[in-house]
């Protein structure tokens, strides 16, 4: 009988998380990528363009930030200034969101498939799926230049980054691995 009740329990319970609830905050979409959120606005990028939502409002309308970008994937933002990852370009663009009259600037070129963006200090982090690596950029230089931090032996798709203090974690798609590294302040 015991055994009985725990599996009637087992099944209750697993039906409760089957059937969590999702809600549809924004529809009619275009394959939207990544997001990033600031205070009660979520930025969110397809692939020409980067959108705004205000999550506080119970029927979103986004809100172009700004559009013509070519691949648009990661976001990040450093004050008012939204720095785009720019896949097909191989390059990370800029735009201040403070401004209406502001218009795209490119922060730096060159680059080969950047993805992911994070900022941490006066940092803007990103991973590289051509080159397979993971740089950083000193966001106070006057001459903006990657400086590669991790470069793996074997093809590993740095994607994914987070930060706990000096520490970043970074996730290796190919390499089916969560890695982490030191960041030393006197770098740079």
């Amino acid at each position: 009988m015991k055994t009985f009740f725990t599996l009637v329990a087992v099944l209750f319970l697993s039906l409760l998380s089957i059937n969590a609830q999702t809600i549809d905050v924004v529809t009619g979409l275009n394959r939207p990528k990544r997001m990033l959120i600031i205070g009660n606005d979520l930025y969110f990028s397809e692939s020409t363009e980067v959108f705004k939502i205000d999550i506080t409002d119970s029927s979103p309308v986004p809100v172009s930030v700004v559009s013509g970008l070519v691949s648009a994937n990661g976001l990040a933002m450093d004050g008012n200034i939204l720095y785009i990852a720019e896949f097909d370009l191989g390059r990370i663009s800029k735009i201040d969101v403070s401004d209406p009259s502001a218009t795209l600037e490119t922060f730096v070129s060159g680059l080969g498939m950047p993805n992911f963006l994070k900022i941490s200090e006066n940092f803007l982090y990103y991973s590289d799926n051509l080159g397979t690596s993971l740089a950083r950029i000193d966001l106070t230089s006057p001459t903006p230049s990657p400086e590669v931090i991790f470069q793996p032996t074997v093809r590993s798709n740095p994607s994914g980054m987070a930060f706990q203090g000096n520490i970043l974690y970074f996730a290796q798609n190919v390499a089916n691995s969560v890695s982490k590294m030191a960041l030393m302040s006197w770098w740079g």
